[in-house]
């Protein structure tokens, strides 16, 4: 499950949104791509986008975790930001 936040601010009297989503994953590696575009899928069917094929692309940080007690959670936190002048966009098929 990956949740997703839209924040918007006026930015030199221009709309600019911030997209954040954040996922958990037990994928160890490292991601190591660059200008990426991400696609979401919602819980009814629909999708959606995170970044475009020209800047500014979307920047993804990570969080990989080597808990020192037995309880704690092992999954790799990702968290994917896009600031720019559209919002997470809707894909029409």
């Amino acid at each position: 499950m990956v949740g997703v936040t839209v924040d918007d601010e006026y930015e030199n009297n221009q709309r600019v949104y911030t997209t954040t989503a954040t996922f958990s994953t037990c994928e160890k590696m490292p991601l190591s791509r660059r200008r990426v575009v991400f696609r979401l899928t919602s819980m009814d069917g629909r999708r959606y986008l995170i970044g475009t094929d020209s800047r500014p692309y979307p920047v993804f940080r990570e969080s990989n975790a080597f808990p020192g007690k037995a309880g704690d959670s092992i999954l790799k936190k990702v968290t994917i930001t896009w600031k720019s002048l559209f919002p997470m966009l809707l894909i029409i098929e």
